[in-house]
């Protein structure tokens, strides 16, 4: 694989992981510190986690024909930049109710606009003939960015905290969390937009969605057993 293309699917793989972070990434690593400051139980990350699967689930359906329509980076950098915005609703102390919304939305913002355009862009990196190790470096750069991520996000943490490791002001630094991730993800939009833009766009006309194609799909039992 040329080293264009490698470098373009790097920008593929940082902007993959970064538009997880908000809902994952935070939660995986400080959740007694998420329960502590907006005083959500378990019970209620349950149902923000559900609300983001019946979002997601939709989206998944609906943003594939949008990745064969759109240009892929416009539709990534949309995803990212929504995906911070949608991240205001937690940066001050969020009801439960509005910490289930938020995550409700991330199921359409992450998923949605990203997903079917960062697979389809992978895919046209790889080609046919390294179509599987750009899918592998794909998944596996996703895991060594948050790997990095976790570990910048606990150096930020560790300097509001004492000696003996009591974070001071529990609500500032999960803020700082949120606002550090959303950093990010800008700068992986920005990246986006000027690594992929050479990414050939498929001919619609060969890929073009169509209900007998959704049939056909559906009739496919290697379908059903890999759902």
């Amino acid at each position: 694989m040329k080293i264009k293309k490698i470098l373009t699917l790097i920008t593929v793989v940082v902007a993959g992981e970064a538009i997880f972070m908000h809902p994952f990434l935070v939660p995986r690593l400080y959740r007694p510190l998420m329960m502590e400051v907006w005083s959500v139980n378990n019970v209620q990350i349950g149902l923000a986690f559900s609300a983001y699967g019946i979002t997601a689930m939709f989206s998944y359906v609906l943003g594939g024909p949008f990745a064969d329509k759109y240009e892929p980076r416009r539709l990534m950098v949309v995803s990212l930049l929504t995906t911070v915005i949608g991240s205001g609703l937690l940066l001050y102390r969020p009801s439960a109710t509005i910490f289930i919304i938020a995550y409700g939305f991330f199921g359409g913002s992450t998923i949605f606009l990203m997903w079917s355009a960062m697979l389809k862009v992978t895919h046209q990196i790889g080609g046919r003939q390294s179509r599987t190790f750009a899918m592998g470096l794909l998944e596996g750069g996703r895991g060594f960015v948050a790997a990095l991520m976790s570990s910048l996000l606990v150096f930020i943490v560790s300097f509001q905290s004492d000696n003996a490791g009591h974070i001071e002001n529990p609500s500032n630094t999960l803020r700082s969390i949120y606002l550090s991730i959303s950093i990010f993800m800008i700068f992986s939009s920005c990246i986006v937009w000027f690594g992929i833009k050479n990414i050939e766009p498929r001919k619609l006309e060969a890929y073009k969605w169509t209900l007998a194609k959704a049939k056909v799909m559906a009739g496919d039992i290697n379908l059903w057993l890999l759902s």
